[in-house]
């Protein structure tokens, strides 16, 4: 048993947002001219979309989940994240196509510097439009006194990213807003998908970098 829930919400993604996600790279944006303006061009190309569904027939095994009739292969660490959950959402979002189609322009372009503000905007996008998703899924379990934990992907955590096709399999086709390769990798590029778990007593961690075995991340430890 599922119920579905769709929505584009309002994100910005300012100068502020991309020196908290890389500050790294403060230097390089000094030398950016009319950085304001590429930071409010790269805004319009961004058209977020979210949905998820939540089930209410979750099971957890030792290194897997069942979600309704699918099971997730997503290995110990994840299980145990989600530990004490009663029920499960499965999340998509996505920032649209339009944002790589210039990110792409750019780089044929040689433009590697805006290229560059492109991707990272278009990432800090996708992850506003994720966290939008649990504020809305957070309010629609008020009443039910539930929690939620953090979210987790394939590719994520030694999840195997050909678990998209099943992860996916759990959003009807018509309200999905991305596509798979045959690599598994989805379409538009700057998307999300993720399974988010829920109960009384699971816990959210803001970060979990702590957990993850990605060395080479340029967010690791933000």
């Amino acid at each position: 048993m599922k119920s579905l829930f769709y929505f584009s919400p309002h994100i910005s993604v300012s100068k502020a947002d991309m020196l908290h996600a890389m500050p790294h790279i403060e230097e390089i944006l000094a030398n950016v001219d009319e950085l304001e303006q590429t930071i409010h061009e790269a805004q319009n190309m961004l058209s977020p979309y979210c949905v998820y569904a939540v089930y209410k027939d979750v099971n957890l095994f030792n290194d897997y989940i069942q979600v309704g009739n699918i099971i997730l292969h997503c290995g110990n660490k994840i299980v145990h994240l989600l530990q004490n959950s009663s029920q499960a959402a499965i999340a998509v979002c996505t920032v649209g196509q339009e944002i790589t189609y210039h990110y792409q322009y750019c780089i044929e372009k040689a433009d590697y510097l805006k290229a560059y503000i492109y991707d990272i905007i278009a990432n800090i996008g996708v992850d506003k439009t994720m966290e939008e998703l649990k504020n809305s899924l957070r309010q629609e379990l008020l009443q039910q006194e539930l929690a939620i934990t953090s979210n987790f992907c394939p590719g994520y955590c030694d999840w195997d990213i050909k678990e998209q096709e099943n992860l996916l399999s759990l959003i009807p086709a018509e309200r999905c807003p991305v596509t798979l390769t045959a690599s598994s990798l989805m379409q538009p590029i700057k998307s999300l998908s993720s399974i988010i778990g829920i109960g009384k007593d699971v816990k959210y961690k803001k970060s979990n970098c702590s957990i993850c075995n990605l060395s080479q991340c340029a967010y690791k430890h933000q």
